[in-house]
């Protein structure tokens, strides 16, 4: 138990070496197909990996700029229904003060008018600063992870005698972490692309940053889209009216079914099956440890850890814990 508290204690404090290295480390799983492509076109290594991570660089430059202009559109919208949240915290207020309850902060005009807004505005804006400075470290750790990857079996096969064996298991481990990875960002982005379509079919406001919202939160199985649906519907509500929330409501939950129930497995071949209580603890333990980006980056973490452990002999059952229904035919001990 003390072994475990200082490992703990270990992992909380090195948060700022430990993500960047996680982040880049994902980064160049998911360029594991170009770099699998231009490897078998007999490209140099090195070539390879600069190709890989000028990509990565065009690829993360766009989601920052999406992200940036979703986050700027948020300030011409909060002024324009700043009557609308005024009347809506106006009715909380009459409807408590109705039940009995006395002196309570109302919580909508406070927190999205006037100076608070500008506030909330500047901790987004610290917010991404913060990440684009850990950007640099992100992309060095992907390059030389991509350098290391290209020369990776030339160094197992000579400190290994049976190299062959460990490069079977490795391989296996690898190809589901990468797979898994890359399978899991383009459903991500189709989500957030039909979300983005249908938002604008529907006119409503500020669709670039609910499809950005869902696109990030279709990571989370299970709980990702309805937590994405909330600000969706909410936003709809306000700027088109009840109708428009419905349908949004409607259309989250056709995306939810085609991308996480029909697309996703099968591309996969199977389904990760992480069980909700899984997801939530690891939510929770890895947001205490690393903030919101540990949040973000649980589920992939825990995903990748039960991919090991079923790759990894007499720890399979361990994996099985985590599933959502694990198969219990296989006899103890396989």
């Amino acid at each position: 138990m003390a072994s475990i508290v200082i490992i703990l204690a270990g992992l909380k404090l090195a948060r700022d070496l430990l993500v960047p290295v996680l982040l880049g480390m994902m980064v160049a799983a998911s360029s594991s197909p170009v770099v699998t492509f231009l490897l078998r076109k007999r490209f140099p290594p090195i070539l390879v990996a600069i190709v890989a991570l000028a990509l990565d660089i065009v690829v993360l430059g766009a989601l920052g700029v999406l992200f940036a202009t979703a986050a700027s559109d948020v300030s011409a919208f909060l002024p324009r229904h700043a009557a609308s949240f005024a009347n809506a915290d106006a009715s909380i207020g009459a409807w408590l003060t109705h039940h009995g309850i006395h002196e309570m902060t109302h919580p909508l005009a406070p927190l999205l008018a006037g100076e608070r807004v500008n506030q909330t505005l500047a901790g987004a804006a610290d917010t991404f600063a913060t990440v684009s400075s850990g950007l640099a470290v992100i992309l060095l750790v992907a390059f030389f992870t991509l350098c290391e990857v290209t020369i990776l079996g030339d160094k197992l096969r000579a400190f290994l005698s049976n190299a062959d064996a460990h490069f079977a298991r490795l391989d296996r481990i690898i190809h589901d972490v990468q797979r898994y990875l890359v399978v899991k960002i383009l459903v991500s982005f189709t989500a957030g692309v039909l979300a983005y379509i249908v938002l604008k079919l529907l006119h409503v406001e500020l669709a670039l940053l609910l499809a950005c919202v869902l696109f990030v939160l279709h990571f989370i199985p299970a709980v990702g889209v309805p937590l994405a649906m909330v600000p969706a519907v909410g936003v709809a509500l306000l700027s088109r009216g009840p109708g428009t929330g419905i349908a949004v409501a409607v259309s989250y939950e056709v995306i939810a079914v085609l991308c996480g129930n029909i697309l996703e497995p099968r591309l996969l071949g199977r389904t990760i099956g992480l069980s909700p209580l899984t997801v939530l603890l690891s939510m929770l333990f890895w947001g205490w440890m690393w903030g919101p980006l540990g949040a973000i980056l649980a589920v992939p973490l825990t995903a990748v850890t039960k991919i090991v452990l079923e790759n990894a002999k007499g720890l399979e059952w361990w994996a099985r814990l985590l599933e959502t229904s694990p198969d219990l035919e296989h006899p103890k001990g396989q």
